[in-house]
Order: C-alpha cells, then sequence, then structure tokens
C-alpha cells in the first residue's frame, strides 16, 4: 500500500540517475550511437525489426566491439596494413594461430575491430560471427524489410546530419 508508492518513485529516481550517469561515462562515439537510435526508432524500442534483421543474419558485416586502452591482436599475414587490429574474442575463434600466422599483441589507447571488414583484414580469416556484407544484403531489398516508420526516421536523421556537417565545414569559426 503506502510504502510502496515512495519505493517505486525512488527505483525510477535511481534508473534516472543510473541513465544520466551511463550517458556521462560514455564516449563521444557512443553518445552519438545512443542519439541516433533515439532519434530513429524512438521510445518505442521499434529496435526490434533491426534484432530480427539481425537473427535472420547474424554473421553479417563487421565487429562491432570499440575499446578505450586495452589489447587488441594484429596478423601480419591477415592485416591489410600496421594499424589493423582485432579484438581478443575474434581472434580466438579464427584460425591464427593453427596456421602458425605470425601475429602480435597490441596495447592500444583506442580502436574498433577490423574483423568483417575486407578493406581492412582477409576475409579468409574473418572469425565465424563476421564476414563480408554480401551485395544482395547491401542493398535496398534488405532496407525494405525495416518498418516504413523507421526508414522514414532514418532518413530524416541522415539528412539533417549531413546539413549539421556541411554548416561545420561551410562556418567562418
Amino acid at each position: 500500500g503506502m510504502e510502496q508508492a515512495p519505493q517505486a518513485s525512488h527505483d525510477v529516481l535511481d534508473a534516472r540517475v543510473n541513465a544520466i550517469l551511463q550517458e556521462a561515462q560514455a564516449t563521444p562515439s557512443e553518445q552519438l550511437q545512443r542519439y541516433l537510435d533515439r532519434r530513429i526508432f524512438g521510445d518505442s524500442q521499434s529496435s526490434d525489426a533491426v534484432a530480427r534483421l539481425q537473427e535472420a543474419e547474424p554473421a553479417s558485416g563487421p565487429c562491432p566491439v570499440q575499446w578505450g586502452q586495452g589489447i587488441a591482436f594484429r596478423c601480419l599475414d591477415c592485416e591489410a596494413d600496421n594499424n589493423c587490429i582485432v579484438c581478443p574474442d575474434c581472434f580466438f575463434e579464427a584460425d591464427h594461430l593453427e596456421l602458425n600466422h605470425t601475429v602480435l599483441l597490441a596495447r592500444t589507447s583506442g580502436g574498433c575491430c577490423d574483423c568483417g571488414d575486407p578493406a581492412s583484414w582477409d576475409p579468409g580469416y574473418f572469425c565465424p560471427r563476421h564476414r563480408a556484407t554480401s551485395p544482395e544484403e547491401d542493398s535496398e531489398a534488405t532496407v525494405n524489410r525495416l518498418p516504413e516508420h523507421i526508414r522514414a526516421a532514418a532518413g530524416e536523421t541522415i539528412r539533417a546530419a549531413c546539413r549539421w556537417v556541411a554548416d561545420i565545414v561551410n562556418s567562418d569559426g
């Protein structure tokens, strides 16, 4: 009865404070991703449509892992250049060690995993969870599988982002 209302208010406040703290600790890239997600999907969690697409094609596209300071792996046999690295999970899920590739452990000050990016890493050595996006997957038909309201919001967001970048580039400041 009476005691549940204050607890419910307390729980809501805790959730809001935690969300604010989490946002404050997020990297600029994470903050931008959250902003774009809210802009495209709104509060309705329509991201279920994207989750369904990911379930249908779970191993498509590059690895989404990003990090601050940490470790990653280079493979001199697979990398396109000496800036290409993969996260530990992707590295150990591929066959680099079994094939006696020349590998290096790299300390990083930030970066993202190159597994699944054919411009950065030999596609023959992507881990099983990531592979290059096929032309069929990178098509209008795939986009059309998303609900109309998400496609519309994404288009509006991309146009707004392009205007914002153009304004910055064209500013005198």
